[in-house]
């Protein structure tokens, strides 16, 4: 990586890396020098020394502010070390808003709140551009990791509700209704070769997946289910658009646990968690899918995201089985 490039920090909570902040961090390695726990903490050294490197010879700080983010003392602490290398003319700090508001944001860091952010529900391509153009012009004065003008703020309300026009024009159209058609089908590709994959390189945990789709009415629909040990399943249900409008159409994430009654042969599936997901279809013809909190996910992010709670379950059981 080439040493001129500007050096970024990324700081965040724990809770936040699936599915944003990994795949950010992977994003802006493209085009800057990151730090990164999972790049740049080396295998036993020490996590203090290696974060105040960090915070000591970067150019710019990425904060992902999140709820989890406001109740760590790590966080806080690594905030606290790029507040102290800004100046009146030198803004180092770059705020992503990851599911939270102004008021939440205000509540934490009012100086915060006043600093243009990006916003992680608006996908990590759109992150990235942000950092990109804010390096690019943070060294003009009251320049664009401030808050900058009432006027500039005007023009991105007014952009953000043309976005918003031509996004709803496209949703109610057989064009829209194409385009997350064949995102559904790109998504349920991705998680078919995943569990292809896992089910090779992990032989012990028995993964097997069945695919399958049912002509319905209104809507048809289409189902992946992937199966593991200890009776967890995950289950991707989506409902597909209809011809001229992408109404009806959506996700469900489900993973299951088919728990077997001791005394007796029946069996019981137990909900473990849901995860709903409805498209959001872009101005410029993009697909991305958004949960109940608002947040946007790329295809192979929500692929990701699913094989991850798979895991998570399994990892559980088998933790459990292991206590007994």
């Amino acid at each position: 990586m080439n040493a001129a490039l500007p050096k970024l920090f990324l700081s965040h909570a724990t809770e936040d890396k699936v599915p944003f902040v990994r795949d950010l961090a992977a994003a802006l390695s493209l085009s800057f020098r990151v730090w990164f726990d999972e790049y740049s903490l080396p295998p036993g050294g020490s996590i203090f020394q290696s974060i105040s490197a960090g915070l000591a010879s970067c150019d710019f700080g990425i904060v992902v502010l999140s709820k989890p983010f406001f109740t760590k003392k790590w966080t806080q602490a690594e905030l606290g070390g790029l507040f102290a290398r800004e100046s009146a003319t030198s803004r180092r700090i770059i705020p992503v808003w990851k599911d939270v508001g102004f008021e939440e944001v205000r509540d934490f860091s009012p100086i915060l709140a006043d600093r243009r952010a990006a916003r992680a529900s608006d996908g990590v391509a759109a992150v990235v551009s942000f950092v990109s153009e804010a390096i690019e012009m943070a060294h003009q004065p009251d320049g664009f990791v401030h808050t900058g003008t009432v006027a500039t703020r005007f023009a991105e309300l007014s952009n953000e509700l043309q976005s918003l026009q031509t996004s709803r024009a496209l949703s109610e159209s057989a064009e829209g209704a194409k385009l997350v058609m064949r995102e559904q089908d790109a998504l349920f590709g991705l998680m078919e070769h995943q569990a292809k994959r896992l089910a090779a390189e992990a032989p012990q945990l028995a993964l097997k997946h069945t695919r399958r789709e049912f002509q319905c009415s209104p809507n048809n629909m289409i189902q992946l289910t992937v199966e593991a040990r200890g009776g967890i399943k995950l289950i991707l249900e989506g409902t597909r658009p209809a011809k001229n409008s992408v109404d009806r159409a959506r996700f469900v994430l489900d993973i299951f646990q088919i728990r077997r009654d001791r005394s007796a042969a029946d069996t019981k599936p137990v909900n473990l968690e849901t995860h709903p997901f409805t498209p959001d279809v872009a101005g410029g013809g993009g697909v991305l899918w958004r949960d109940s909190r608002g947040t946007k996910y790329q295809s192979q992010q929500l692929c990701d995201f699913a094989f991850q709670r798979l895991y998570e379950n399994i990892e559980r059981w088998h933790r459990e089985a292991s206590a007994h």
